[in-house]
Parts: structure tokens; C-alpha cells; sequence
């Protein structure tokens, strides 16, 4: 069963007021559930951070490193419209949020966005309909992660497939200056001279661009076999 469809069916299962959500892989660090509560204080859906269970760091978490803001973070951050431009992205193996928000929103369940987005989907849903989301730097969660480079680079290609659905449900997304800030990221790790940063950098990048355009590619399918069941129907 899809990420997605299982969130909905958790969603419906429940009788809570604050739901959470973790991912089969991931281990609530010691405190969870206090840090959770303590941002439900300044608002409606909260995330934290996730941490490798390695004691060395990998590809993952070298790229999550350099292009994320919030791993160095170390105050509680609120997120409105106001300021979503500089909203740190969610990560949807370690979030909570308040029943009343879920009534209202469902996880697409579509077969073909299923490689990632949906977590984001749903915190620029939350944004754009008034609620507030809020990053608490002490609610982690260990979380494991592929190991090679050629797992972190299709990683980046299902990501980069991903962004096209997210993009056409939320082009503000694009002004988020967490998500598309590959080119001053690529900058700092040729000027850090460490060539591992600049390979799990570069990797990203072109799997992203690459997932975004076989996006492309997808829908120009999708719109011929429309045209093509049209004139079939006629």
C-alpha cells in the first residue's frame, strides 16, 4: 500500500485531536512526544528533524546538510504566509498536526505521485488556508537512509519526478528559498574543497532536473493518450 493511501486510512482510523505520523523506518528519539506537544503551543501542523542511526554520515545526510536550513536551526520557528518563503521544508516521517486540519485535506492517493512531495503538498495546503506550521529542532527522529550514491542519485530522480505534481498544485513552491537553492549550494561545496559534499551536491542537482524532466515527458504522454481515447470515443 502507497505512503499516502496508508496516512488516509490512519486519518480515518483515529479519534484523537492530534494525530502524528512516522514512517516504518524511523525511531522517535527521547522526548518525542514532549517536544511534539510543546510546538502545538504556537500552532496547528509541527515537524522536527530527522538523524541518521549510522555514527558516520552518508550521502543523505550530506545533502540534507548543506541545502537545509533547519539542521542547524536551534530555536522553535513559526510559519505563516508571511514569511513561507523561508519556511523550512517538512519532512512527513516526523510530523504531527491537529485532527480539524485533516478533515479537510486528503493525501493524493494518484499511483503516479507516490516517489515523494506529498508531505510538502500538504504544508503549503495548511499555509495557503491560514494555519500555522511550526519547526521544533528538539523533535527528532533517527531515520534510516539509503547508503550508496547511486541509491541517493535515483532518490534525487524520484524527488525531481515528485516536484511536477507539487509544482502544479503549488507554484509558490518555487519561491521557497530551501527548495530550489541548488545553484548557491553547488557554489558552497566547490568553495568547501570537500569533494564528497560537492558529489552528494551535484548528484542532487542532476537527478532532480532530470526526475523533473521526465515529469515533462510523462505528461506529453498523458495528454496524447487523452487526444488519442478522444477521437477513439468519436
Amino acid at each position: 500500500m502507497f505512503i499516502s493511501k496508508t496516512r488516509n486510512l490512519g486519518i480515518r482510523l483515529s479519534k484523537t485531536k492530534l494525530i502524528a505520523f512516522l514512517d516504518g523506518d524511523c525511531i522517535p528519539t527521547k522526548g518525542w512526544i514532549k517536544q511534539v506537544l510543546k510546538a502545538f503551543e504556537y500552532g496547528d501542523l509541527v515537524y522536527g528533524k530527522r538523524l541518521s542511526y549510522l555514527k558516520k554520515e552518508n550521502w543523505r545526510e550530506i545533502r540534507y546538510r548543506i541545502r537545509s536550513g533547519k539542521y542547524t536551526e536551534k530555536r522553535i520557528r513559526v510559519f505563516t504566509k508571511e514569511n513561507m518563503q523561508d519556511m523550512y521544508l517538512i519532512s512527513g516521517q516526523n510530523m504531527a498536526c491537529k485532527r480539524d486540519i485533516v478533515k479537510n485535506f486528503k493525501f493524493s492517493e494518484d499511483e503516479d505521485w507516490q516517489k515523494g512531495g506529498e508531505d510538502v503538498d500538504f504544508q503549503f495546503w495548511c499555509i495557503q488556508n491560514g494555519y500555522r506550521c511550526v519547526f521544533n529542532p528538539k523533535m527528532t527522529v533517527i531515520h534510516h537512509h539509503s547508503q550508496g550514491l547511486s541509491k541517493h542519485f535515483r532518490k534525487a530522480i524520484d524527488y525531481g519526478f515528485a516536484d511536477g505534481f507539487l509544482f502544479e498544485r503549488h507554484p509558490e513552491v518555487k519561491q521557497n528559498k530551501w527548495f530550489n537553492n541548488y545553484v548557491p549550494s553547488l557554489t558552497n561545496s566547490i568553495s568547501s574543497l570537500d569533494f564528497k559534499v560537492f558529489l552528494a551536491d551535484l548528484s542532487d542537482y542532476l537527478g532532480t532536473k532530470i526526475g523533473r524532466i521526465l515529469f515533462r515527458f510523462y505528461k506529453f504522454k498523458k495528454l496524447l493518450m487523452d487526444k488519442w481515447r478522444d477521437l477513439w470515443v468519436f
